[in-house]
């Protein structure tokens, strides 16, 4: 029975959004895979994401980035992170040396952590990144902060290098990904759906005639967002993965969208605005469904503009001030959004069907 180790970077959720899509993918074509999921991330997630097996260990092979808020970044505590990952690169690379030979893993992929890939070369087994950044370029970026940044961006880009494959999605930049390994690209990894906006809205109580927006934002953003003005036509939901929070708004957990048969994005697509910061999960999937979109600042992240830049030209999509979405101004906002012509994507949301048949071929 073929295995796949599958390593997902804690960093958000946009990471575990697509590997989960291509990992769907692969098990409708192959349902004796065996499927092991390595991540921090919590298993909640995938348990409400995935309909088949899988294995699941929590671990952290990379530190990502630590965050002072949600919207801005602590370098401090990101550089401190990777000193803690570093102390124990010995016995995470004995222990996952281990892992992968008991197991018998025929082939790993990284979304999008560095180690695990180094790990691979070490036990001879072949490896495939997955991303639109690497965290090398990422550190690099920070260099200008700390010469520590620039160390740890030479350690991971040796450690990238180890990759036999590298499927890199979009949104990526060009001063990325200079690798002497084979690099291909791939569309957007994106979730689509197979529920009318009519079928969610009855099976979520909703009349008919409102239009819903949705938000998506951490629990800190939704207690500093007031939204009022809006005419009645509106029905605004928050969409979580924890239980329920007071924000004033109607919140709908993962776990209640399972237990009705739905999952975020039959929410996502029933929607009529997302309004949000940009991540690669909530960008590719919105264009996927066409949704308008109003999005604000994310802090000093260099894949940021990246995303912007896919927004504007494949979304209708405006951009709102901090200050604004936080002094209630959203209103004014949206009406602009209303009057804004249609865009229409220029980019294919196949990824993962493509990527999948690449991983099948690797086994």
């Amino acid at each position: 029975m073929p295995s796949i180790a599958c390593y997902i970077s804690g960093h958000g959720l946009g990471h575990a959004v697509r590997t989960c899509e291509i990992l769907r993918c692969l098990t409708e074509k192959n349902n004796q895979l065996k499927i092991f999921i390595r991540t921090d991330l919590p298993l909640d997630f995938f348990s409400t994401s995935l309909t088949f097996d899988f294995k699941y260990y929590k671990i952290r092979t990379d530190a990502g980035m630590k965050q002072k808020t949600p919207l801005s970044f602590n370098l401090g505590k990101t550089l401190y992170a990777n000193i803690k990952v570093e102390k124990k690169y010995k016995l995470l690379v004995k222990n996952e040396l281990e892992f992968l030979n008991k197991e018998m893993i025929d082939v790993v992929i990284a979304d999008c952590p560095a180690l695990p890939l180094h790990i691979a070369k070490m036990a001879g087994i072949k490896s495939i990144f997955i991303g639109n950044f690497t965290w090398s370029w990422i550190y690099a970026y920070y260099a200008k902060f700390s010469e520590l940044f620039k160390e740890l961006s030479e350690r991971m880009h040796e450690y990238y290098s180890c990759a036999d494959l590298f499927l890199r999605l979009p949104f990526y930049s060009k001063d990325d990904f200079a690798f002497n390994r084979v690099i291909k690209d791939i569309p957007l990894v994106a979730r689509t759906s197979q529920v009318s906006k009519n079928d969610l809205k009855t099976r979520l109580g909703i009349p008919l005639s409102k239009k819903i927006i949705l938000l998506s934002f951490s629990k800190w953003e939704m207690r500093k967002i007031p939204i009022s003005g809006l005419s009645d036509e509106y029905e605004i939901i928050y969409s979580s993965l924890k239980p329920k929070l007071n924000t004033g708004f109607r919140n709908i957990t993962n776990h209640e969208l399972k237990k009705m048969g739905l999952y975020f994005p039959d929410l996502l697509h029933a929607s009529d605005i997302i309004i949000t910061k940009p991540g690669f999960g909530i960008v590719a999937d919105s264009i996927a469904g066409r949704i308008p979109m109003l999005y604000t600042d994310r802090g000093d992240f260099p894949e940021y503009q990246h995303l912007v830049n896919g927004i504007e030209n494949n979304l209708k999509a405006l951009y709102i001030q901090q200050s604004d979405l936080f002094e209630g101004k959203i209103p004014d906002y949206i009406a602009k959004l209303h009057s804004m012509r249609d865009v229409y994507p220029v980019l294919e949301t196949d990824g993962a069907e493509i990527a999948s048949e690449i991983i099948l071929s690797y086994l």
